[in-house]
């Protein structure tokens, strides 16, 4: 529907996702496809399941191996990866009988299967996994931060957030601790702020791990509907914005 609450395309499908550049991602009998904005099919429904395109790109699934198409619905990738994670910064995580590397958008394997889990790069560091053990990597396989901790998350600002015996800790791209932090939960930074979480409260943090945003809150940021209690707004500051949804 618009923004007046006016049905533009009809509830016919199993399981729509929001529209992302344009097209939305939609399931019907098990298949799954693409439309546009006016609700016409402009990539069929044939795959097994698809994701929301980015960068003009979108990871599509073919009884359990993925691969990558255009807009147009054309193969980008060949639907024939165990796991594959979608580009970013020019490179995408692959899985091949259970191991992990990167490919380009080449389909040209730039990073071997040596690793046991990854995630996407970003600001050109990768984190990886090895003997449950986690570390960095950049573009060109260096290990530019070892892989000696528990946990870690992608890097945003020129921070990650690590854990190293069950201490959460912020580092910068030299592995220097910038602070170490006294919370059950520490979530990634995202535009200079961090979640955390201890007993039972939810607050955020800025990036020397100062608290930003007391710890007030029973639940941030998902939504459970049948939860007790008020839910709204609150801006950078941790001021309530009367914004109703």
């Amino acid at each position: 529907m618009d923004k007046q609450g006016v049905i533009k395309i009809p509830t016919q499908y199993d399981f729509p996702i929001a529209f992302v550049e344009g097209l939305a991602s939609v399931h019907k009998d098990n298949l799954s496809g693409y439309i546009n904005m006016q609700g016409e099919v402009v990539i069929p429904l044939k795959y097994s399941l698809t994701y929301p395109f980015e960068d003009g790109l979108a990871v599509v699934v073919v009884d359990n191996r993925r691969g990558v198409i255009d807009k147009q619905g054309q193969i980008i990738i060949p639907i024939m990866y165990d796991d594959l994670m979608g580009f970013n910064e020019g490179l995408s995580a692959v899985e091949n009988e259970g191991k992990y590397g990167y490919i380009d958008i080449n389909n040209k394997l730039v990073i071997p299967y040596e690793y046991d889990s990854t995630i996407s790069f970003t600001e050109g560091l990768a984190a990886v996994e090895k003997n449950e053990k986690f570390g960095f990597i950049d573009r060109l396989n260096n290990i530019v931060i070892p892989i000696e901790y528990y946990s870690v998350t992608w890097f945003s600002g020129g921070l990650a957030v690590v854990n190293n015996d069950d201490k959460f800790m912020i580092i910068n791209r030299s592995n220097q601790v910038v602070k170490e932090l006294d919370y059950a939960m520490v979530f990634p930074f995202i535009n200079g702020l961090a979640l955390v979480y201890d007993n039972g409260k939810h607050g955020f943090i800025d990036k020397n791990g100062d608290v930003a945003i007391e710890l007030d809150y029973d639940d941030i940021p998902f939504i459970d509907p049948f939860k007790d209690g008020e839910w709204f707004y609150i801006n950078r500051q941790g001021k309530r914005v009367e914004k109703k949804f």
